[in-house]
């Protein structure tokens, strides 16, 4: 019954006239390009416009294919679109399955990056002790903007993008850093790891980001949203008596456009 399908259900007809009705507690299936539903497939492909594209996804996904132009990370979801911008340049990936990883965004230190149904999750690698010492590391900070999206942080530590009804589109909770002294990766050691996760709202059960195993130090870290001063002056504009119509229209689609920054906040790298 293609009418009672949906992300994570199904309806079956039984010969004896009942119904029933299967449901899984994540999405198993999105709509592709046809409108067909399709299982979901997390695996990556590089694209002929130079992104990087999870194959089928309940929002699509996009990360950069490398460089400075592309947002490090693009999810749009029924025309809401939300970016992501990585703070310098990016060199090309390495795809492994659904993984993007960014090798030596700044020395012994990888980005890595991996679809999920409905969202991704990121992971900055510290291999050695010498590189979490890196000044570099004290503060990241990322552009965020999306099209009439307002981006608020939450009280766990998170943000939310919400539409103009204030219907929330896409959240992150807190990021997560961690030392991996308690595991034995097969691809070698890191000293520490630093993830967070951002998901449309509507996934239910979404996969839960890389997280520290047992035996690992572990902290929470908390985002930081800043860039309220950029949105406070449009608004000051706005208001002001000389500010004729035209502008005000010029300036409301400015604060649509209105971006803000992610900090990960310095206290929370590893020192160790």
């Amino acid at each position: 019954m293609e009418s009672a399908i949906d992300e994570s259900s199904q309806v079956f007809a039984n010969p004896d006239g009942t119904f029933t009705r299967e449901m899984s507690a994540a999405p198993v299936r999105a709509r592709k390009d046809d409108g067909s539903w399709a299982p979901i497939d997390t695996i990556l492909v590089r694209k002929a416009d130079g992104s990087v594209r999870a194959k089928n996804t309940t929002a699509d996904i996009a990360f950069s294919g490398g460089g400075t132009e592309a947002a490090l990370v693009t999810l749009t979801d029924e025309g809401q679109e939300l970016r992501l911008g990585w703070p310098t340049a990016l060199p090309e990936p390495r795809l492994d399955g659904d993984t993007a990883t960014y090798g030596r965004i700044l020395p012994d230190v990888d980005l890595r990056v991996t679809a999920q149904s409905s969202g991704y999750t990121s992971v900055l690698v510290v291999k050695t002790a010498e590189a979490a010492w890196n000044p570099a590391l004290a503060k990241i900070r990322m552009t965020v903007s999306g099209g009439g999206l307002d981006i608020v942080p939450t009280a766990d530590g998170g943000f939310v993008a919400r539409d103009g009804d204030g219907s929330p589109v896409f959240e992150s909770p807190a990021g997560r850093m961690w030392d991996p002294a308690g595991d034995t990766p097969a691809n070698g050691s890191a000293s520490a790891c630093v993830a967070t996760q951002l998901v449309r709202t509507a996934a239910a059960g979404a996969a839960q980001a890389e997280g520290p195993g047992d035996g690992d130090a572990a902290a929470e870290l908390p985002l930081k949203v800043t860039g309220t001063k950029t949105i406070g002056n449009i608004n000051r504009k706005m208001a002001h008596p000389k500010t004729s119509g035209a502008e005000r229209d010029l300036l409301v689609a400015d604060l649509g456009r209105a971006s803000r920054m992610l900090d990960f906040s310095e206290q929370f790298v590893p020192r160790g």
